[in-house]
């Protein structure tokens, strides 16, 4: 398919699954699968160059949310640049979580965006699980970076104490096994997320939210974009076996990272950005997220 895709450039040609977004977006008579926040005009420079990566993001749905997140992290790396400490354990990750926690927005922004990390997707966690059981199993520097963030965000002894437990369920046994295995890690970290208090190794998990915040601000969604922006990942959209799950996880990362950047909007420059407007709009989303993929989220 990709072949005949090629040769009918410029034509468009649509993939069995753009048909499956579309339907599912037409089922429940919505445009994209996330809604928009309004905004106000401003001078500031740096506040038109945010604006026209997030029009970057949003132009790239409903189809590519993946490509919606990569146009979306730029200017979130941008201030987690911005607000990073020199010398600083969990550098511009840990600081930008820790400005969130001060940052002159309201407490029901912050509340509206924990309940929408309460939806993270079963693959969205799976990918989480898997990442940190590789960088316990083949330690290095990337690893060790990958590493120190999650011990940053969810707890010095999580990535020791998952390794523990599900490393030895899956070195060595046949693939069915294995995916299982991996499906019950991603299970566990989906449990945290929900914000429910998890033991492991004798350790509680699971009760901070600002650390399952972290948890993907600052170790999912940075390894994703590098994945991505060094070829290591193949875009399944270009062929016939993508499965919705996988959308669902890249709609969840996607709206998670428009949300992050409204954020960002709201706090430095708050005559632009209404920030009940914005609260309405991230409980919008969560709604919205939710009837979209009641099914994937009850999985």
């Amino acid at each position: 398919m990709r072949i005949d895709a090629m040769n009918m450039w410029p034509a468009k040609f649509q993939f069995p699954f753009e048909r499956d977004i579309s339907e599912l977006l037409a089922k429940h008579n919505f445009m994209t699968p996330i809604t928009t926040c309004r905004i106000k005009n401003n001078d500031d420079h740096e506040y038109h160059r945010i604006v026209s990566s997030i029009l970057d993001g949003l132009d790239s749905l409903p189809e590519r949310p993946d490509r919606s997140f990569e146009s979306l992290w730029i200017p979130i790396d941008v201030e987690m640049e911005r607000l990073k400490v020199p010398n600083v354990r969990g550098g511009k990750f840990k600081a930008f979580v820790d400005h969130l926690r001060t940052a002159e927005i309201t407490n029901g922004i912050r509340n509206q965006l924990f309940l929408f990390l309460e939806n993270a997707p079963l693959q969205a966690c799976e990918y989480a699980a898997i990442r940190i059981l590789e960088a316990i199993d083949n330690p290095g520097e990337h690893s060790e970076g990958y590493l120190a963030r999650v011990r940053v965000a969810v707890g010095t002894d999580f990535a020791q104490d998952f390794a523990t437990k599900y490393l030895p369920r899956i070195k060595g046994y046949p693939a069915d096994v294995v995916a299982a295995e991996l499906r019950k890690a991603g299970s566990f970290i989906r449990n945290v997320m929900r914000g429910r208090v998890m033991t492991l190794g004798g350790h509680n998990y699971g009760t901070d939210p600002y650390g399952r915040l972290a948890m993907f601000s600052s170790v999912v969604l940075p390894n994703i974009r590098n994945e991505r922006f060094h070829g290591n990942v193949f875009s399944s959209y270009r062929s016939s076996v993508r499965e919705m799950k996988h959308y669902a996880s890249d709609c969840f990362i996607s709206a998670l990272a428009y949300s992050l950047i409204l954020i960002v909007l709201a706090y430095r420059w708050p005559d632009a950005v209404d920030q009940a407007e914005l609260e309405n709009t991230l409980q919008s989303n969560t709604e919205r997220f939710q009837i979209l993929f009641r099914q994937q989220l009850g999985a």
